[in-house]
């Protein structure tokens, strides 16, 4: 029940040991942006206008929990409708952010230093909305697909079982 969840932290655990083992947290703190991750938040606000709250609460909860109702194979197109706009609106909302962050460092380039720091922070949203379509959204894609193909092959043996 419980086990997309567990991996999903295990992976985050993995991924944590291995930036530590690198050295890396102290990187990681020095282009941390605020106000990057807002801005990225902002696309989960835009599917929004297209989808019902209830709607996008419900495609967590199928993705992440087993269903005890198998009739769902609308409501799933429905959920993975869901996750890829989402998916899509923060890659769009991280592509602006970042060129307006470029536009901003191109307009205080006297101090090369504080340009390149800039332009490494500038990235940070592209960065965070790949690791979310990737490392969350496409996963919970992937869930629906496996229970709409779970579920059609139960109608089907239901149906062979009402014709014999």
């Amino acid at each position: 029940m419980l086990k997309p969840l567990f991996s999903y932290l295990i992976s985050i655990v993995i991924m944590v040991i291995a930036i530590k083992i690198n050295g890396g947290e102290k990187v990681l703190l020095d282009f941390y942006s605020l106000g990057s991750l807002v801005i990225i938040l902002a696309g989960f606000t835009i599917s929004l206008v297209n989808f019902k709250v209830s709607e996008i609460l419900n495609a967590f909860k199928d993705a992440m929990f087993n269903s005890t109702k198998m009739e769902l194979t609308e409501r799933h197109e429905l959920d993975k409708a869901i996750f890829s706009t989402m998916g899509n609106y923060i890659i769009f909302a991280s592509i602006l952010c970042t060129l307006s962050n470029i536009l901003f460092m191109l307009m205080n380039l006297e101090d090369t230093f504080k340009a390149s720091h800039q332009f490494a922070v500038s990235c940070l949203p592209i960065l965070y909305a790949v690791i979310l379509k990737f490392l969350f959204f496409a996963p919970l894609i992937t869930s629906i697909e496996k229970k709409t193909l779970q579920s059609n092959q139960n109608n089907l043996e239901e149906n062979r079982k009402i014709a014999v």
